[in-house]
């Protein structure tokens, strides 16, 4: 907690006003909320503890607190064909993961918001209370998603990459040091690169936008699913045991194995439809 808090106060992603100044002009002060996720990996270890503050969203009004809310993703499809291309053609595949994406972007309209629970409150020289106003989309804000893409992309076109017509997350670089291709998935980039100058490059350009890593190197896991790349045979599959394990647990709660046997052709011929 004091980690995030921190990271936010490291960001400039907020400054303290009093709350009867916030009163006095009939703005609304939201609520925030702690989220917190154990992260893992591909194979379902462990990987680290994450907390997030986050602003209750669903209290703001359009027209007031935000204006516009859409952000895109590449799709689903685009991920694959880009994974495809990488293979096929032998390049080098990164991945690499934003620090604190949304508190990146600037905020574009006036939102309050209650300070921490569960941590000492900041008063006033008066001992007055005190609310933050914020200076970034930070988590939760129904606008941060929108804004931190609309800077990513302006970054990523100021670097050189071009977007593609058909699916608007997916981009490509072609540069004396080599070409690139490039997918963003929130915060998320997958890709791959013909040559290492041009992919140290890239990521350097990122960088030099004021952008930071919080990981990046080859695909190991990509949005939640696990990779396999053989480059001798130019092969790369995907691994969904995690996705699976959790429905099983989930669906197949109280029962003895989260494995069942695949069952014979006898049993499911005999299977009956559920009742209306």
């Amino acid at each position: 907690m004091d980690k995030e808090l921190d990271n936010l106060k490291s960001h400039d992603a907020f400054h303290y006003v009093s709350r009867a100044s916030v009163l006095a002009k009939g703005k609304r002060i939201l609520r925030m909320t702690w989220v917190f996720k154990i992260k893992t990996d591909a194979e379902g270890w462990l990987n680290k503890y994450k907390a997030r503050y986050c602003v209750v969203g669903t209290g703001q009004v359009q027209g007031e607190d935000y204006w516009e809310k859409f952000s895109s993703g590449a799709r689903s499809s685009s991920i694959k064909i880009v994974i495809a291309l990488v293979t096929v053609a032998d390049w080098i595949d990164f991945h690499f993961d934003l620090d604190g994406a949304y508190l990146d972007a600037a905020i574009d309209a006036e939102v309050y918001v209650d300070q921490p629970s569960g941590m000492d409150p900041e008063v006033g020289p008066r001992g007055e209370p005190l609310v933050m106003a914020l200076d970034k989309a930070i988590y939760g804000t129904a606008q941060a998603g929108r804004l931190f893409t609309k800077k990513f992309r302006a970054a990523l076109c100021d670097i050189g990459f071009e977007s593609s017509l058909d699916d608007e997350s997916v981009f490509r670089l072609d540069h004396r040091l080599g070409r690139a291709v490039l997918t963003t998935h929130v915060d998320d980039g997958i890709g791959g690169a013909s040559t290492q100058a041009i992919l140290d490059w890239v990521h350097d350009q990122i960088e030099k936008h004021g952008f930071k890593f919080s990981a990046r190197g080859p695909w190991h896991t990509l949005v939640g699913f696990g990779v396999r790349r053989d480059r001798v045979a130019r092969t790369t599959s995907l691994n969904a045991a995690k996705q699976i394990e959790a429905l099983a647990r989930e669906h197949l709660a109280g029962e003895r194995s989260v494995n069942p046997p695949t069952p014979s052709c006898e049993t499911i011929m005999k299977l009956q439809p559920a009742p209306p």
